[in-house]
């Protein structure tokens, strides 16, 4: 059963009503709640009050993956008919990101640049290496093809059809030569999809695979001035298209009001009911958000997120920042131990509009879900002092306090075998409109899986409402 609590009408209740409510308020949901509003209909967005008060840049990708040549960054925007002024500042570099260990430092940017660098630093054989980048473009462009006409996800209605399936499109998956390939050029792909990928702990599929290491191959990506990220901008354009934002700080719980599903504010008192509800978090992570001594449904006992990849916001000043450091950079402090923890340190450089003479670093770092902070951001430190060893006390650390649930840095593997390249279930099964966009099925894929489930299961959702 998935019963929700229910909650009687009363006079002294105010209780408001939307066509859909949208929990989470990550990149995921803001593309659902986008797609919703496009449909016509009014939607709800409900972020945790730690998520909102994060600054903006920590919401941020460490790489705008596939933001140009039609990638689905690109693709999405223009979807959700961001305006043409802002899609405009996105603009192109070289180099996508570099590698480092201790005796390599390879930019990943497009060909034949990349080949260049595999042989330069001894990874492979010339011909072998513009063989190989070549394959793994190509193979990225069509997997890419694959996504776009995919349905990814169904939201039948109860007693609905049989799931749909992808009909002629075909699988894709890896050039042969990646599964032979030296031990250091392993190395490399091994940090490019643990850093890109948002699994737990699971490996991405062969189709994934083949996306996430052709992505690096068509360069760098950026939204270039002082305008919004792409967090802001997804955020602007719910607002834009009949769409609200709410900020859930205290107690709450999900309840059932005259037969729709809603959320309870336990403070205030304040209801917000849909005619579907999305969750767009984890379910494990609403459940952990709910008062111990509120009513839980069933269906949210769901295992937990396995990982979580957390932000470290630093600051230095410029002169201290290596010559020839990329604007984004992976750093493997041992190739031979598991990337995950300090082993594998994914940095990103922001403006600081308050600090110009200096650079904001993003760290960012695979850890458990329930790690304490002291237990790994010292050891993330002492990795960038070993990039910056002369900064010394110039490396400032910014302490933050993290979403508890509204978390875009939770890391889900997916439940069984529904993963790209299958076809996700949005239903929670029940007779209330319940629907869960299960991020673990795409987190092979990274960020363009965060933006296509929002897509496709906004559309689904909207499809239902119709």
């Amino acid at each position: 059963m998935s019963t929700l609590p229910v909650v009687a009408p009363r006079a002294d209740r105010r209780i408001r009503h939307w066509d859909a409510v949208v929990v989470g308020s990550g990149l995921t949901a803001l593309v659902a709640a986008a797609r919703l509003g496009l449909a016509g209909h009014r939607v709800l967005v409900l972020e945790e009050g730690r998520a909102r008060e994060l600054p903006a840049v920590l919401h941020e990708p460490f790489f705008l993956a596939g933001a140009r040549d039609g990638g689905l960054v690109e693709t999405v925007l223009r979807e959700l008919a961001v305006p043409l002024i802002e899609r405009r500042r996105i603009t192109t570099e070289e180099i996508a990101f570099q590698v480092l260990w201790p005796d390599a430092r390879v930019d990943l940017g497009r060909l034949p640049l990349a080949a260049q660098e595999w042989v330069a630093w001894g990874l492979c054989e010339p011909d072998a290496a513009r063989s190989l980048s070549r394959a793994l473009a190509d193979a990225s462009a069509a997997e890419l093809e694959v996504l776009k006409r995919s349905p990814l996800v169904r939201a039948p209605r109860r007693g609905s059809g049989p799931r749909p399936v992808l009909g002629d499109l075909p699988a894709r998956g890896l050039p042969a030569a990646v599964s032979d390939c030296e031990e250091g050029l392993a190395t490399l792909f091994a940090a490019v999809e643990r850093t890109l990928s948002n699994l737990g702990q699971d490996s991405p599929s062969p189709e994934a695979r083949a996306r996430l290491l052709g992505l690096p191959l068509a360069g760098g990506a950026r939204l270039e001035g002082h305008g919004p990220g792409l967090w802001e901008l997804l955020r602007q354009r719910v607002g834009a298209l009949y769409g609200e934002f709410r900020t859930l700080s205290g107690r709450w719980r999900l309840i059932e009001v005259a037969s729709q599903p809603g959320v309870e504010c336990l403070e205030s008192g304040e209801i917000w009911t849909g005619r579907a509800l999305v969750a767009a978090r984890p379910l494990a992570a609403i459940a952990g958000a709910h008062p111990d001594d509120a009513p839980l449904a069933p269906w949210l006992a769901q295992a937990a997120p396995l990982r979580r990849r957390a932000a470290i916001p630093f600051r230095v000043p410029r002169r201290w920042l290596p010559e020839g450091l990329a604007r984004r950079a992976v750093l493997v402090a041992d190739p031979k131990s598991p990337l995950e923890g300090a082993n594998l340190v994914s940095v990103s450089q922001v403006e600081d509009p308050e600090h110009p003479e200096a650079t904001g670093l993003i760290a960012r770092v695979l850890v458990a879900p329930d790690a304490p902070a002291e237990s790994y951001e010292n050891d993330v430190e002492h990795e960038l002092r070993r990039l910056l060893p002369f900064a010394n006390e110039a490396l400032v650390r910014y302490p933050v306090e993290r979403p508890r649930w509204d978390d875009d840095g939770l890391l889900e593997d997916p439940l069984g075998a529904e993963a790209w390249p299958g076809t996700l279930d949005l239903r929670v099964a029940g007779r209330l409109p319940l629907y869960a966009l299960p991020r673990g099925g795409v987190a092979g894929l990274g960020l363009e899986g965060d933006l296509l489930l929002g897509w496709r299961g906004g559309d689904a959702v909207a499809a239902t409402l119709a």
